[in-house]
């Protein structure tokens, strides 16, 4: 285990899902720099869609013109999570984010013994606001609320998460 991962600054924010059909893009932190961080999300209202769902839900980084995926954007289904479920990046970025129902109550565990959460390393584009966002799809008027999280180590000279 990574002696450092448990003393991480940390930022969180809460978002409301946005009340409107298709893909939305929900703005969480802004990086300046380079930082090694861990992200997840808390839901603290039951995620809800009056249509087929919400689904393709995934972490991203985006710097005004362009899009980097920080879990694949292939995403996934977050309709009727309720809260305390949790929506985290804990594999590489060609993998979906995780997801852990608090339904029926659950466990999360590795092999190797490490947090659920995957430490990874964001490096903000020269010139641009770099922001971390979280998007999804929203077949009709979603609603719900999640609690974002983000650990952070900064890696550059005035790296940091705001």
């Amino acid at each position: 285990m990574r002696p450092y991962i448990n003393n991480l600054p940390k930022r969180s924010i809460v978002k409301s899902l946005v009340a409107n059909i298709g893909e939305e893009n929900l703005s969480l932190f802004t990086v300046t720099g380079s930082v090694d961080c861990i992200l997840w999300g808390v839901v603290t209202t039951v995620l809800a869609d009056t249509g087929a769902g919400l689904t393709l839900a995934f972490f991203n980084l985006w710097d005004g013109s362009s899009e980097v995926e920080i879990t694949d954007n292939a995403g996934a289904t977050i309709t009727n999570l309720p809260a305390g479920s949790i929506i985290a990046k804990t594999d590489v970025a060609t993998a979906v984010a995780t997801l852990i129902d608090s339904t029926n109550g659950a466990i999360t565990e590795d092999a190797t013994y490490l947090d659920f959460r995957k430490l990874f390393n964001i490096t903000a584009k020269v010139g641009a606001t770099t922001t971390v966002r979280f998007s999804y799809t929203a077949a009709g008027q979603a609603s719900g609320a999640i609690q974002f999280f983000i650990e952070y180590l900064p890696r550059s000279q005035g790296a940091s998460v705001i």
